[in-house]
């Protein structure tokens, strides 16, 4: 499912994102990592997808699929520096949080493990 999610966002397809979201989904994000006039908490599928839209080019550069303290999600990592790390909540192959986090302090307390590749960590 992260794989088919990637996809999407990569391709701005804003059907096939809302295909993988639950209803009632729930994105929640740092003050790191979205601008002050957006809100912290997005409730339902359309406002959160629309509100990935808005961040499918850096995913088209950056974002890979990677275990999240052994949760399924995503990181953005521009020349290897991890700037942002993505949870996701799925049940029933449907997403049904996402948490984004950017607060350096957060991010430096992850384990994140890239596919076929070692474990990161910034303990």
């Amino acid at each position: 499912l992260v794989d088919t999610f990637l996809a999407a966002v990569r391709a701005g397809d804003m059907q096939a994102i809302l295909a993988l979201l639950d209803p009632g989904v729930v994105r929640r994000a740092d003050r790191w990592a979205i601008p002050p006039s957006e809100p912290a908490e997005l409730l339902g599928s359309d406002p959160v997808a629309q509100g990935i839209m808005l961040y499918a080019r850096t995913a088209q550069r950056f974002a890979r699929k990677a275990l999240i303290d052994g949760n399924p999600g995503l990181i953005i990592a521009p020349h290897g520096r991890l700037r942002v790390a993505i949870t996701l909540d799925i049940r029933d192959l449907k997403i049904i949080e996402i948490d984004v986090i950017a607060e350096p302090a957060r991010l430096a307390c992850l384990t994140i493990t890239l596919p076929a590749q070692a474990t990161i960590s910034d303990h």
